[in-house]
């Protein structure tokens, strides 16, 4: 294997003072991978990744810590990128990726070492085969979320065909950044919560508790069947009506104790009219109270989805909320009872990011797209899913990471047939 330090091409010896959502992010890191039917140009991919990097430096940088205060340092740059041959042929290599049984293709990351500023915030591993090659993409989620990489990635791969692409906000400051363009409606909650002491004991075994993966296909029929069944007499998106589906479906699955509130991550950069490509954490979740099935149709739930989503900027931005409450609970014992108010060890929260539509497969190198991308992270929650573009965009993918017991309630012949099976059919 052979590892090459790829620095910017213009140096930088500022530094981003980091967000409470960065801060908040510190101890995760996330792992891509793009996987190609034919190889990539090592000496292009190193150059066109040197001139990125010079818009997006916090991405080489180093964070640094100055008590609660968390920077990133653009003094200390660059990124390893490795480049590692597989005698397993490419079909195989991806069909384990895919499974998430094979993290050869992803770069490990130390978050201790990271966090300490030793390790970098990004690390690139290319495995090529006889018949393709992978890019494994790791991160540190300090440095921004998924949607922040994709940026980089999108640019990457334009440079790499000598394209143009437009550079991100030069934001050194997230948090002053944020604090002058985020609203703050007065109905707005908090995003964080005290945990109890009852709950903090659970969460340790709530956390640690075997996981499986189960995916459900659908198609985009499918997906306009279910948009016309929950759609009534007022607008809902496809995803509005699929989460209402699929949450009606999961209560079916587990009526000793239902799931009682969906919470959907939201990219709300564009929702409170911030620049798509702007680096950081900027997501944040809008819940929706389950009713029992037998006493409302879920396609309720869609109506209420949509709801919260179009008043997010003016209802339910919860900057300004968060930073207050933090604030608020600034000592270090209350700090340690600090935890996202999505975090519930009775197990009765869906969780649920969606992802499709965000140009995963646009990451072509030459006109040489991903045939396939996964998430080789484990969901850190159960109950969390994710909604992704199949390849070829064929539909979408619903991935859940369910409890062992409701994973195999789910995989069951006859809950797939329901949750398959939009209710007007």
């Amino acid at each position: 294997m052979q590892t090459y330090l790829i620095t910017p091409d213009r140096k930088s010896q500022s530094t981003t003072v980091c967000s409470y959502a960065d801060w908040q992010s510190r101890h995760g890191t996330v792992s891509i991978a793009f996987c190609y039917r034919q190889r990539l140009d090592h000496q292009r991919l190193r150059d066109s990744l040197s001139r990125v990097l010079s818009d997006y430096q916090d991405y080489a940088g180093r964070i640094r810590m100055d008590g609660s205060t968390m920077y990133i340092d653009h003094g200390e740059q660059g990124v390893p990128l490795e480049i590692a041959t597989s005698s397993e042929p490419y079909e195989t290599l991806t069909a384990q990726a895919e499974r998430g049984k094979d993290r050869i293709v992803c770069p490990p990351m130390s978050r201790r070492r990271t966090l300490n500023g030793r390790d970098p915030l990004l690390m690139v591993r290319l495995t090529e085969t006889a018949d393709g090659c992978i890019l494994g993409v790791t991160w540190h989620h300090s440095v921004g979320e998924l949607a922040s990489t994709l940026q980089l990635m999108l640019a990457w791969s334009k440079a790499y065909s000598n394209e143009r692409y437009a550079a991100p906000p030069d934001v050194l400051d997230r948090a002053k950044y944020l604090d002058e363009h985020m609203p703050d409606p007065t109905t707005a909650v908090s995003a964080m919560r005290l945990i109890s002491s009852g709950e903090f004991f659970s969460l340790i075994p709530f956390v640690l508790q075997k996981r499986q993966r189960v995916d459900f296909d659908f198609g985009w029929d499918q997906l306009e069947q279910l948009q016309a069944w929950a759609k009534r007499d007022a607008y809902v998106g496809p995803y509005d009506a699929l989460c209402a589906h699929a949450s009606g479906v999961l209560r079916q699955l587990v009526p000793e104790r239902p799931v009682e509130q969906l919470a959907l991550a939201v990219n709300y950069r564009k929702r409170v009219g911030l620049p798509d490509n702007i680096i950081g954490n900027m997501i944040s979740t809008v819940t929706v109270d389950l009713a029992p099935s037998e006493d409302q149709d879920s396609s309720s739930v869609a109506h209420a989805l949509r709801k919260k989503l179009s008043s997010y900027a003016s209802a339910h931005a919860d900057y300004h909320a968060t930073r207050r409450f933090l604030s608020e609970h600034a000592g270090r014992f209350q700090r340690m009872r600090v935890v996202p108010s999505l975090v519930d060890p009775s197990g009765t929260t869906w969780i649920v990011t969606n992802v499709a539509g965000a140009g995963i497969y646009d990451v072509g190198f030459d006109g040489l797209t991903p045939a396939l991308w996964c998430v080789l992270t484990d969901a850190p929650l159960p109950l969390m899913t994710a909604i992704f573009d199949r390849p070829e965009r064929k539909g979408i993918t619903l991935s859940m990471q369910l409890p062992l017991a409701l994973a195999k309630r789910a995989s069951d012949p006859e809950a797939r047939k329901r949750m398959s099976t939009p209710p007007s059919a």
